[in-house]
């Protein structure tokens, strides 16, 4: 386990696409969400990113529901179906545990030697769609460190007003959030004993604040399918795409000279040793400069014992699809959660296992702290299982959970992993395909005979 940390640990949903009930995810370190298609797999993923893009965003509003992670939809899209009442706000909330100070050490002398030791914080919002005034409006807004509630205010007749606080100052304070947080100013003629503590609480929820946007600023989601790469791009330029979404932003990426980890090593260089070493067929991967300023450049391959020099645009799809999950993964920043949607998408059996030693590699060896995968490949997952038994990585650091639709109800259910990658609770009727298909392959021929 690393000295200092900062991990997700739940994520919380009311009246929130397809859960309309309060829903408490956990999660782990490594977390592998199954189930059916159209379960609700990706709305766990979804509320990370939107919260994400919330907290980028240089407007204050309290959500943004369609950026350049996730576009959710309207308000209307967003609410879950079966609400009861119209006025009923739609709810998310996230926990983390952090360890080593970050980022949840106060300003404050008296809270700086708390930064060795583990923290648990709470965020709770809810929002709604305000008709008159035709924009989302915060409803609700609750943060809790290591149990104690900070700063926490509630919508009373129509605004919003701070809860847990002398009175006087409950009067005299004036909200105004900034995103999903209830930062306030105390109007002029409150008494004078409690003006110095309206500051510190002012001073406490900025503080909460700005340590939610360092942890949000580290989740890295990487779209479900990722752009085609271009066959040359000019360095130098924005080409207006999110991290992880492929295409230009995977080459602008690769030509970057930044150093990463303790060797030092480029991305270019750690992305290249990873697919020549699985892609037994590519000799070399590079990029090559085309112009005399090198500010144009394309990605090559050198085949072993082939051509050499070959455009990796010209490759298949498998490459568009695996390149920004490497990216985002070799060249993550320290402390990243990082999300994948079917990572396995146009990649060989063999290759979606390896992905799998990727991902507890960088866990138990890198700097990424967290994934959050969602994916159909039995391959991925039976690769993770064996290096759980192989003790290559301990089973209470991964969790599969299992999302199912039960009539208009989601149902998530974690497996119990034992140490041998074996679960008390497999689901009947998971990744049975290839049994059945077997079966009825050698029935057909017996009946043939």
């Amino acid at each position: 386990m690393p000295s200092f940390y900062t991990r997700f640990t739940k994520v919380g949903f009311r009246n929130f696409r397809c859960f309309g009930e309060l829903t408490e995810v956990p999660l782990k370190p490594l977390t592998i969400l199954i189930g059916p298609n159209n379960s609700g797999k990706s709305t766990i993923l979804s509320a990370l990113s939107m919260m994400k893009q919330t907290l980028d965003s240089p407007v204050p509003d309290p959500v943004v529901l369609a950026g350049p992670y996730v576009d959710l939809g309207t308000f209307q899209d967003l609410k879950n179906k079966g609400t009861a009442r119209a006025t009923d706000p739609v709810e998310v909330s996230f926990q983390v545990e952090t360890k080593g100070g970050y980022p949840f050490v106060s300003l404050q002398s008296e809270d700086r030697d708390k930064g060795d030791k583990i923290q648990i914080a709470d965020a709770r919002f809810g929002f709604n769609f305000d008709p008159r005034r035709r924009r989302m409006v915060l409803r609700s807004s609750r943060l809790a460190l290591n149990g104690h509630v900070e700063a926490e205010a509630v919508s009373s007749r129509g605004r919003l007003v701070l809860e847990g606080v002398p009175e006087a100052i409950r009067k005299k304070a004036v909200i105004h959030p900034v995103h999903c947080f209830p930062t306030f100013h105390v109007r002029k003629g409150l008494p004078k004993n409690l003006q110095n503590q309206a500051a510190k609480m002012s001073q406490r929820t900025y503080e909460l604040m700005y340590g939610w946007g360092l942890i949000f600023s580290g989740v890295t989601p990487i779209s479900p399918v990722r752009s085609a790469l271009p066959r040359l791009t000019f360095l130098g330029r924005s080409v207006g795409q999110a991290a992880g979404s492929g295409g230009e932003e995977t080459l602008l990426r690769l030509a970057s000279d930044i150093r990463i980890g303790p060797d030092r090593r480029t991305l270019e260089w750690l992305v290249n040793s990873w697919v020549t070493s699985k892609l037994l067929m590519l000799q070399r991967i590079h990029l090559d400069r085309l112009d005399r300023a090198k500010t144009v450049v394309s990605l090559r391959g050198d085949e072993r014992g082939g051509p050499k020099g070959i455009n990796l645009a010209s490759m298949g799809k498998g490459f568009s699809q695996v390149l920004p999950i490497l990216t985002g993964v070799l060249g993550g920043n320290f402390d990243d959660c990082v999300l994948i949607e079917q990572p396995e998408l146009h990649l060989h059996p063999r290759l979606q296992a390896e992905l799998g030693d990727l991902f507890v590699d960088q866990l138990m060896h890198g700097w990424i702290h967290q994934f959050i995968i969602e994916t159909h490949s039995e391959h991925l997952l039976l690769r993770i299982r064996r290096r759980v038994a192989e003790r290559e990585i301990p089973a209470e650091m991964v969790g599969v959970l299992v999302v199912e639709r039960e009539g208009s109800k989601t149902n998530v259910t974690p497996l119990s992993m034992k140490p041998d990658g074996y679960f008390d609770n497999w689901p009947k009727g998971f990744f049975e395909e290839g049994v059945k298909e077997a079966y009825a392959l050698a029935s057909a021929k017996g009946a043939g005979e």
